[in-house]
């Protein structure tokens, strides 16, 4: 069973400090993605799960085996770097036999073994080219091939598509979400890219500054963002400055500087005997029309075109909202088309809204 608990996992460098105290648990078969900024922690956490880096205390466990201090090659672990690390002078066949031979299995299954991988990982009938004759995401799937033929515990990813154009980056994210099913296999995956961990992950555990602010599945967390710096860092997002008039359990009404706003979506306890908030809506949850408002409608505003940006899919609108200058960014398809200089009305809902402190 590969399920892996951190246990107050601490780091440091000399005075620099890098992780503080890091506890989390990756459950037998999840892909858990280590999101942030650089500088955050993520890569120092998955070296110290590698065996590369030990922590200066705090426990490692994998099933109910102590890993802390065991040497990388104890402990039953699969590794794929950032720069694919493929030995140039080998075929692909040998480039993925290489973990086998290291530990000495039998020639027949070593062969058995690379042909079956290859052909999981679409590189059938590669057996006997060079890494320099395969693009980069061939690169990538041989160095997958590679970490999985030795059928290990874990898979540790590091940035494994940072080197990857756009397009094949993408290709590349539905590649290994499919995999990781198809295999079973328990993956840890650091990426400092948004996008990519809420496609690939199960969960997504986002950190700063050695500090881990939020564990929860995608969809949960780009929703409910536990603190500023997670809203901020997944998606795009307007915050306002706001002030509570009414909080109850289920719904607060906030004063901005363009009004009242009737807000759902916010823990009640993280707010109680709060002054300073945050007010902030997804740009897609907000409907921008030229028309005024409609009766009934829960958080409408009159505001300015002041930008407007096409995007090929979709146009990318900054709309003044106050004579403060606060302005609020919205994503709408073509059919909305609106003249710079030009009023219109935002409408969300109260779901939609969500409040932060400060």
């Amino acid at each position: 069973m590969a399920k892996v608990v951190l246990d107050k996992l601490e780091k440091s460098y000399g005075s620099n400090k890098i992780l503080r105290g890091i506890s989390a648990t990756v459950e037998d078969g999840e892909l858990v993605a280590l999101l942030g900024p650089s500088g955050c922690g993520k890569t120092t956490t998955l070296r110290c799960i590698a065996g590369f880096e030990i922590p200066d205390s705090g426990v490692i466990s994998i099933g109910d085996r102590d890993i802390t201090t065991l040497l990388p090659e104890q402990r039953d672990i699969g590794m794929v770097f950032q720069n694919y690390a493929l030995f140039p002078h080998m075929t692909i066949f040998d480039n993925v036999a290489f973990g086998l031979r290291m530990r000495k299995r039998p020639p027949a299954e070593i062969r058995d073994r690379v042909r079956h991988i290859m052909k999981v990982v679409g590189l059938e009938g590669f057996d006997k080219r060079y890494p320099r004759m395969l693009s980069g995401g061939q690169q990538q799937r041989v160095a997958i091939a590679r970490a999985l033929v030795i059928e290990p515990m874990l898979l540790l990813l590091d940035e494994p598509l940072a080197n990857l154009d756009a397009k094949l980056r993408e290709e590349m994210r539905f590649y290994l979400k499919k995999l990781q099913r198809d295999v079973g296999i328990t993956m840890i995956y650091v990426t400092h890219d948004q996008s990519e961990a809420l496609v690939l992950s199960d969960r997504i555990i986002v950190m700063f500054e050695g500090v881990i602010h939020q564990n929860a599945g995608p969809e949960d967390l780009y929703r409910h963002p536990a603190t500023l710096k997670v809203a901020n860092f997944i998606g795009l997002i307007n915050f306002f400055d706001a002030a509570v008039r009414e909080l109850g359990p289920d719904a607060a009404v906030v004063q901005t500087s363009f009004g009242t706003l009737r807000c759902g979506n916010y823990t009640y306890d993280n707010l109680k005997g709060k002054d300073n908030l945050k007010v902030g809506v997804r740009p897609e949850s907000i409907t921008l029309t030229a028309h005024t408002p409609k009766p009934g409608d829960e958080n409408v505003l009159r505001g300015t075109v002041a930008e407007k940006i096409y995007i090929g899919n979709m146009f990318d609108y900054r709309i003044r909202v106050s004579e403060q200058g606060d302005m609020a960014r919205i994503q709408t398809t073509p059919a909305v088309d609106l003249p710079v200089g030009g009023a219109c009305t935002l409408s969300f809902s109260a779901a939609d809204t969500i409040l932060l402190p400060e």
